[in-house]
């Protein structure tokens, strides 16, 4: 006789496995100025880079990633990352993107009716925001968008 507790737990892990994400991309990992085009086809699972921009699309995002090249902006080679845009296909919360906002600075975005944006010189991170207005959830404020730039550390002002 086939124990039931068994026959649930298999199928119980099974259906789990299908509902953890497809893509293991993870834009997270790529950090400008240190991260070269290696790094980019590691963590986003991508066969090339093109220079100097390269966009690449996914399921729940969008990246665009631009190098250094020949600028002498920064001494790095011309296949470190210089900067990244991440638009997102799915709404994030920003209490579950950012839990402490603590050391952005916040200005309204003209361009979105309810936009804001939020701005890290020091982690080199930005992202915006919109209210939606219809939402069930109490007009809870989401994550559009997010910008990676060289930390303010890295930077020549």
């Amino acid at each position: 006789m086939i124990n039931l507790r068994f026959v649930f737990g298999i199928c119980t892990l099974i259906g789990s496995f299908f509902c953890l994400p497809s893509s293991g991309q993870d834009f997270n990992k790529i950090k400008p100025l240190v991260s070269k085009c290696i790094d980019v086809k590691k963590a986003l699972y991508v066969p090339k880079c093109d220079y100097p921009v390269s966009n690449f699309e996914f399921s729940d995002f969008q990246v665009n990633i631009t190098f250094a090249g020949n600028s002498n902006r920064w001494k790095v080679s011309k296949d470190t990352v210089a900067g990244m845009i991440v638009v997102l296909k799915r709404l994030i919360p920003v209490k579950d993107f950012a839990p402490s906002l603590d050391g952005y600075r916040t200005t309204s975005d003209s361009d979105i009716p309810g936009g804001l944006i939020y701005r890290n010189d020091a982690k080199g991170k930005e992202f915006v925001t919109q209210k939606i207005l219809n939402d069930s959830n109490n007009n809870k404020e989401y994550i559009t968008s997010i910008r990676f730039f060289p930390m303010k550390s890295k930077r020549k002002e």
